[in-house]
């Protein structure tokens, strides 16, 4: 904080995945030694700094050629670090095949 102003500034990178808002306290003093305290809250917005990232490079599956219409074989999994709506996501198929697809 600078204290002539009261303008406050970062010191450091903020990271919303560590902290959602910072609770500051800032106290406030005239020549006199009066004081006043505030309570500041600062909410800090997420930025989409992550890729999400499959639990493996590699998904195996089996199923027979008489497996029934929508029937699960397997699933794959991937996670993103970011979090809130930054860390949603949606799965599709690159190249889509006859027999195969993405529900929603």
């Amino acid at each position: 904080i600078d204290s002539n102003t009261g303008a406050i500034a970062t010191s450091g990178q903020l990271d919303f995945e560590a902290h959602e808002n910072y609770k500051l306290t800032c106290i406030v003093t005239n020549i006199h030694g009066h004081t006043a305290r505030a309570a500041i809250t600062v909410p800090v917005s997420g930025v989409n700094e992550f890729e999400p990232e499959f639990e493996r490079a590699v998904f195996f599956f089996t199923a027979s050629d008489d497996v029934e219409n929508e029937r699960v074989v397997g699933q794959v999994v991937a996670t993103d670090r970011d979090r809130g709506n930054d860390g949603i996501l949606q799965y599709h198929m690159v190249t889509p095949i006859e027999g195969w697809d993405v529900k929603s």
